[in-house]
């Protein structure tokens, strides 16, 4: 553990919310009358670079996009804890980093009135001593301002930072804040982030190999 201060994405990486995230689009579509039906599979491909772009993704044709997001973020906050769950070694692992002294903070491109409730349901808030969403500021992963802002707001060098994360859009916002990251194996956005011309300075299969780092 020779970091002090961990960033992490959350989807994919602290969290499986693929079922809500389908769930949600499934019922966006029905409500707008249209026919498409997505999987768990499909929605992985989409999601990543916030709600705007996974409703342009998930419905390219669709020209009312505003109204499309209504309803989104209408019933996703009712649900967006519902069915999603922590991967494994999540807490043992945010533990064994708080124990040591470590400093923990959450990147995410996910909106601040989804965040903010769902660390509360799923009891990680306790962990975090800061937490960037999607709409913090006017730019997102992979804008590496995101992560330099973080490092000047804790007084923190690049070196001594490590971001972890599922998709190019973490690795690249932390190479080019000179911070080495983790890609994380088991998320969503995997293929992507290995075939980047941006690499991750690490791959994990699980979570806990962030202790031998």
């Amino acid at each position: 553990m020779n970091y002090s201060l961990y960033a992490f994405d959350f989807d994919g990486t602290l969290v499986n919310s693929l079922p809500d995230l389908t769930s949600t689009l499934n019922h966006v579509s029905q409500c707008a009358g249209l026919e498409v039906r997505f999987s768990q599979n499909h929605v992985s491909t989409m999601v990543g670079d916030g709600v705007t772009v996974l409703l342009q993704r998930a419905f390219p044709t669709v020209r009312d996009q505003e109204g499309l997001r209504e309803i989104f973020d209408t019933y996703y906050a009712a649900h967006c804890s519902s069915e999603t769950e922590l991967y494994p070694d999540v807490l043992s692992t945010l533990n064994a980093l708080k124990a040591a002294g470590k400093e923990l903070v959450v990147i995410t491109n996910k909106p601040q009135r989804f965040t903010a409730p769902m660390l509360i349901n799923l009891e990680l808030q306790e962990f975090f001593t800061v937490v960037y969403c999607g709409d913090t500021f006017d730019y997102k992963k992979p804008d590496p301002r995101v992560m330099q802002k973080l490092l000047g707001s804790r007084s923190i060098p690049a070196h001594d930072a490590l971001m972890v994360g599922d998709s190019s859009n973490d690795i690249h916002c932390a190479a080019e804040a000179g911070v080495d990251s983790v890609l994380v194996m088991y998320g969503y956005g995997v293929e992507g982030a290995l075939q980047s011309h941006i690499k991750p300075t690490y791959t994990v299969e699980s979570l806990q190999e962030l202790l031998q780092l």
